[in-house]
């Protein structure tokens, strides 16, 4: 008995241990590859984030962001978009995933957003989660971006955004 429990432990360590750790972690991606991923880019300012939990079920909370868009840089124009991540906090019960991006009214923000559902082409969803959510700050005339810690001129970015190449167009039945 004792063999087969350490046989099974044995197995979790050289199996499951080092798979956990590789199911876990996220490589980080350039910022061009962000921006060939998103739909849209654009420069906005938060107006107001609320959860959303349909029929009372915390297990299906979304938090839904309202931004006003000041510029955009990719994708089709918009006043405003709304940014749909799932969970946040109602009551009691709190629900993030590690690593995504949390929403203050009236920050400024630069987000790379994927919108996938052509009837409300305005609800996004933000690519590679808190990476696709990059703070601006002003500091006097000038705009500076805050990616992952590194502090980068607003135009800098944006001209790396214009240059990033689109998403290939998947081949349906070998024609385009």
């Amino acid at each position: 008995m004792q063999s087969r429990m350490r046989v099974r432990a044995w197995i979790w360590a050289v199996c499951g241990i080092p798979c956990a750790a590789l199911a876990s972690s996220h490589v980080a991606r350039s910022l061009a590859e962000r921006a060939k991923d998103a739909d849209r880019v654009v420069l906005a300012q938060v107006i107001d984030s609320s959860v959303r939990v349909p029929g009372g079920d915390v297990r299906q909370m979304t938090t839904v962001t309202t931004l006003a868009v000041r510029e955009h840089y990719k994708g089709a124009p918009a006043e405003r978009l709304e940014v749909v991540q799932l969970g946040g906090t109602y009551g009691l019960w709190e629900t993030r995933f590690a690593g995504d991006a949390v929403f203050d009214p009236g920050e400024t923000v630069l987000v790379f957003l994927r919108c996938r559902d052509p009837s409300v082409p305005q609800r996004c969803n933000l690519v590679d989660l808190g990476a696709g959510k990059l703070r601006v700050e002003f500091q006097g005339a000038r705009q500076a971006v805050d990616d992952r810690g590194r502090q980068r001129a607003l135009e800098s970015i944006v001209d790396e955004v214009r240059q990033a190449p689109r998403l290939a167009v998947p081949v349906r039945g070998g024609k385009r």
